[in-house]
C-alpha cells in the first residue's frame, strides 16, 4: 500500500520502515545470542555450528542478492501480509496471523536450531505493525536494509573495526535523513518550539493577579 504521498504520510512510512528495521535487529542479535549461548554450553543443544553463510551456501554478495529479495517478498508479502488479510477476511481472531506467522517463521529459521526461537517475536511483532497500519512498503524497505547489511557483514572480509565504523557511519545517515525528512513536514516546526518556550518563560516569570478583587 502506497500512502506516502502527503509529508505526514512520508514521515509514517520512514517511521514503520525504522520498526521493521529494528524488529529484524532484535531477531537477529536474539538469534546470535542464543546460538553463541549454545555453542558455549556443556550440554549438546540443537544448534547451529557453522555460519549463516555456510548453510544458506552464499560465498559473495552479489550472489546472495537474489536470495536476499526473495526472502523480504516470502517473508513480508506471504508470511505477514497475505496471512494476516486471509485470515482477517476470513473472519479469524487475530491471534490466529500471529500463530500461523510465527510456526512458519519457525520452520524457515529452524536450521538455527534452538535459536529460531528468537524469530517468535520477530513475526509477531511484524505482524502487529501490518494489522496496525496496513502497510506493507515500508515494512519490506526496512526488512531489506536490514538483510541488505547482514549480507554484507556475511560475506565480505570485514574486520570488527570496520564492521563498528559501517554501523556508526549508517547510524548517522539515518539520523540526518530522519531529520530531514521531519523538518520537511512541518518546516515550522522549530520556530513554533521556540515561540511556546518562550511564551511559556514570560508567563512563569510574570506577576499573577488575583481573579477578583
Amino acid at each position: 500500500m502506497l500512502r506516502a504521498r502527503t509529508a505526514g504520510g512520508r514521515v509514517q512510512a520512514w517511521d514503520l520502515a525504522g520498526a521493521a528495521f529494528t524488529v529484524c535487529l532484535i531477531g537477529g542479535a536474539g538469534a546470535a545470542v542464543l546460538t553463541w549461548a549454545a555453542r558455549q554450553a556443556d550440554a549438546p543443544l540443537p544448534v547451529m555450528q557453522v555460519s549463516q553463510a555456510d548453510v544458506l551456501g552464499l560465498t559473495s554478495v552479489w550472489q546472495g542478492i537474489p536470495q536476499l529479495v526473495l526472502t523480504v517478498v516470502v517473508e513480508d508479502l506471504v508470511m505477514v501480509a497475505a496471512v494476516t488479510v486471509l485470515l482477517t477476511v476470513a473472519g479469524r481472531p487475530r491471534w490466529e496471523a500471529y500463530a500461523v506467522t510465527g510456526v512458519v517463521e519457525l520452520l524457515a529459521h529452524a536450521y538455527f536450531g534452538l535459536a529460531a526461537l528468537a524469530f517468535l517475536p520477530y513475526a509477531f511483532y511484524r505482524v502487529r505493525l501490518y494489522q496496525q497500519h496496513g502497510r506493507l512498503t515500508p515494512m519490506a524497505v526496512g526488512h531489506l536494509a536490514f538483510d541488505a547489511i547482514g549480507l554484507a557483514f556475511m560475506t565480505l572480509a570485514l574486520t570488527l573495526s570496520q564492521r563498528i565504523a559501517i554501523a556508526l557511519a549508517g547510524s548517522f545517515v539515518l539520523s540526518l535523513l530522519e531529520r530531514v525528512i521531519r523538518r520537511h513536514r512541518n518546516p515550522a516546526a522549530p520556530r513554533i518550539q521556540r515561540e511556546l518556550f518562550r511564551h511559556r518563560s514570560l508567563n512563569s516569570t510574570s506577576p499573577r493577579t488575583g481573579a477578583a478583587e
